[in-house]
């Protein structure tokens, strides 16, 4: 009969448990919450960290902006997860049932269907899997526990996705506790793998305390001994006997994960058997004792200690390679042994440093543009190469503590060394720390963490300094930006006016040249609605005589008015009356005095140059209409050059116009590589751009402006490939260059595949 029709009523949830049942179940969430909430703050430490990274990463500034907004949201709820974990905990011994995982559905439509959220499903189907590998991981705890919990609550045997307290229902707790985080799609993603990678090894260990817990209740004692006298049994698995001697004490049970990264391992090593083939290669004759770990180590050690001179490559000095300490290996075995019998490395020690030796020689590949990064690897190479033949999941982790270094090493020498803005101090810093991690490595994982931490610290320091002068580099773009605006705005109003009224000789020049300034300016400040605004463009339609003649006060007034702006764009005391007088003497009436500049001394509001020996000034010349119009024209600081630039720009090309709106979709902190004078590729930041005005800003790894270009020659240089747009890869550098690596492995592997194809099918 199906266990689904056998189980008893209940089981169902919402059912009343028995005291007993229920004193049991608060004991086994008592055990679950000491077990799992300890680790929670390390678990959110970690998540920090992680999103700190991508934040640090991130290829534009929307990105990077939401990152930082998901670390504060975890910094800012990390107290009360805790809490809310124990109440999720609570919830599920109250109504053992409730921790269904699958994605709420909203309401329904009219034709009775309804969609799920594809993001929420993500992340659900996600928890199922995590729930699924630590039902392989505690197969047989949870198999024994599902029998106990069903005999406290009366039922016929739960499967591990009806426990009280099982994988689901934890994974359910900890959904429900972290619900409180808004975070994106992908972050809550992040945030589950984290959960998994600290968490599942503990899960087995709980479950087996458990039924231990449950046994000393004298809860189903003799069910091992009686499920083994019963092979046929329907509720019995075939692979109990198995199960149950791995689980026995002392005993080291394989969990899925240890055993999927062997196969892969496996994998690897019989690739590299290919690719030797291939190569004519030939295995290293089986002469002598193969060495064990601990003398591969203790040889290791010692080549960390010893100066080694530069390899050279015909005469000329070389890099140091893996294949150099493979020799330096080798021959440091020979001197460890006794003499007589030589000490070799075995195939899979030899396989680890073929492994590691393509890998480095991929990452050398992959910076051949940052000689600064590259450097780095050297000192480490040792280090890295101890920790892989001690783990080889060196290769197929990376959360690895050596290979989350060898990232973080990478990434900082690629993104702030070499280069003009390369960072001196973090340069020294780096390599010190290098040749530490070389010399004082001892096995132990924590050194790889220490360092990495020192290195992410400075980092982290180097982004705020350089966020800091971004900053204020894109605040002064964007006053140049509104600055330009104005001018634009000005110049229209002015080019209006003037296709309307009569304006020749000095007063066109005045107007086009330094009146738009003024009212660029006063537009700046006051805004077009201003009265100050208003005001100014009054003066501008009576000097073109578009409004009514005025008085003599209005004119006073008027020529004062002028004298005030030009002064305001650096044209002060008598060169700003001449000029006001000059454009202004067209509305004079017949007859009327020629209007005189104010007398300096006696307090004018635009003061001349003072004369301390009280001798009467000698007038100077009044300077001709040529002469002021010249002097207009040089005047620095003109918006009216900088648009005739613009204006004489030639037409773009199709191309051109393709790479523009290439430029003006990119997100604000987009990275550039441009081509510099030496023909090196170096980054650099696109930190803010204008589509309206065409202009940008484009800043170095520190944050400070290195180019003058705007977005058109940006656009043309593009055309031409001296810009060009980073390969935006998923996945660090150190994982790039390994999938690489595995692909060329494969690469090798494919012909010898053919060539026994076609041997069958000619057979």
């Amino acid at each position: 009969m199906n266990r689904d029709t056998e189980r008893s009523p209940t089981a169902s949830a919402g059912t009343p448990l028995a005291p007993r049942a229920r004193h049991m179940l608060g004991e086994l969430r008592t055990l679950c919450l000491n077990h799992i909430e300890p680790h929670i703050p390390a678990l959110l430490d970690e998540l920090c960290e992680q999103l700190f990274r991508r934040a640090d990463q991130s290829f534009n500034n929307a990105d990077q902006q939401q990152v930082l907004h998901s670390l504060r949201m975890v910094k800012h709820a990390r107290s009360h997860i805790a809490q809310r974990f124990a109440a999720a905990l609570d919830e599920q011994v109250e109504n053992p049932g409730h921790h269904d995982l699958a994605p709420a559905i909203d309401h329904p439509t009219r034709g009775g269907l309804s969609l799920v959220d594809p993001e929420q499903f993500e992340e659900h189907v996600l928890l199922d899997e995590i729930a699924a590998r630590i039902n392989a991981r505690a197969s047989m705890p949870l198999f024994e526990l599902g029998y106990r919990c069903a005999a406290l609550m009366a039922c016929s045997p739960l499967d591990p996705e009806e426990l009280p307290l099982g994988p689901k229902a934890l994974l359910g707790a900890w959904h429900e506790a972290t619900d409180v985080l808004d975070l994106p799609s992908a972050h809550r993603i992040m945030m589950h793998r984290v959960f998994e990678q600290q968490l599942i090894d503990r899960f087995a260990p709980l479950y087996e305390q458990a039924n231990v817990v449950l046994l000393r209740q004298r809860v189903l004692p003799n069910l091992r001994a009686a499920l083994s006298r019963r092979p046929g049994s329907a509720d019995t698995r075939p692979q109990l006997q198995e199960q149950h001697a791995a689980t026995s004490e002392n005993a080291p049970r394989p969990s899925a994960g240890t055993r999927q990264n062997h196969q892969w391992l496996d994998e690897l090593s019989g690739l590299l058997q290919q690719r030797r083939s291939q190569q004519g290669k030939r295995p290293p004759a089986a002469a002598g004792a193969v060495a064990s770990d601990q003398q591969v180590q203790q040889a290791l050690d010692a080549l960390q200690h010893l100066h080694w001179s530069t390899p050279r490559t015909d005469g000329e000095p070389a890099e140091r390679t893996l294949e150099h300490i493979r020799q330096d290996l080798s021959a440091q075995l020979r001197q460890s042994g006794d003499g007589r019998t030589p000490t070799r490395l075995s195939r899979s020690q030899n396989d680890t440093i073929e492994l590691m030796s393509m890998l480095f020689g991929q990452l050398a590949g992959e910076l051949g543009s940052s000689p600064g990064a590259r450097q780095l690897l050297g000192p480490v190479q040792v280090p890295m190469l101890r920790a892989a033949l001690a783990d080889p999941n060196f290769f197929v982790q990376s959360e690895h503590p050596g290979r989350r270094l060898l990232e973080t090493l990478v990434d900082a020498g690629t993104r702030w060394l070499g280069g003009d803005d390369e960072d001196p101090a973090l340069s020294r810093q780096l390599r010190a720390l290098t040749r530490r991690v070389a010399h004082e490595y001892d096995g132990r994982s924590e050194r790889f963490d220490e360092a990495r931490r020192e290195i992410e610290a400075q980092t982290r320091a180097l982004s705020r300094r350089a966020e800091v002068a971004e900053r204020r580099h894109i605040e002064a773009a964007q006053g140049r930006e509104r600055l330009q605006l104005a001018r634009q705005r000005a110049r229209e109003l002015i080019g209006e006016r003037l296709g309307r009224g009569q304006a020749n000789g000095l007063l066109r020049i005045m107007l086009n040249h330094t009146w738009t300034d003024v009212l660029s300016l006063t537009l700046l400040r006051a805004g077009e609605h201003s009265e100050a605004f208003q005001r100014r463009l009054q003066v501008t339609d009576q000097l073109l005589r578009l409004a009514e003649t005025p008085d003599a006060d209005a004119r006073r007034e008027l020529r004062t008015e002028i004298a005030s702006g030009l002064g305001q764009v650096g044209i002060q005391g008598q060169d700003a009356w001449q000029i006001a007088n000059k454009v202004t003497r067209q509305l004079d009436l017949p007859g009327e005095p020629k209007p005189a500049a104010p007398d300096t001394h006696a307090g004018s509001e635009l003061p001349g140059p003072s004369n301390p020996t009280g001798e009467t000034p000698v007038p100077a010349p009044i300077p001709s209409d040529s002469e002021l119009a010249a002097r207009l024209k040089r005047r620095p600081g003109s918006g009216a050059a900088a648009a005739e630039a613009i204006r004489r720009q030639p037409p773009l090309t199709p191309r051109t116009l393709a790479a523009l709106d290439a430029l003006t979709a990119l997100p604000f902190g987009s990275w550039l590589l441009c081509l510099q004078p030496d023909n090196s590729m170096q980054r650099r930041k696109l930190a803010w751009h204008s589509p309206e005005t065409g202009q940008c800003l484009i800043v170095n790894r520190r944050g400070v402006r290195c180019d003058g270009r705007n977005l058109r020659e940006l656009a043309r240089d593009m055309v031409n490939d001296l810009v060009k747009l980073p390969d935006h890869s998923v996945g660090s550098l150190v994982e790039r260059a390994w999938q690489a690596t595995v692909r060329g492995l494969r690469h090798w592997s494919a012909p010898m595949e053919a060539t026994a194809e076609n041997e069958e099918h000619e057979a």
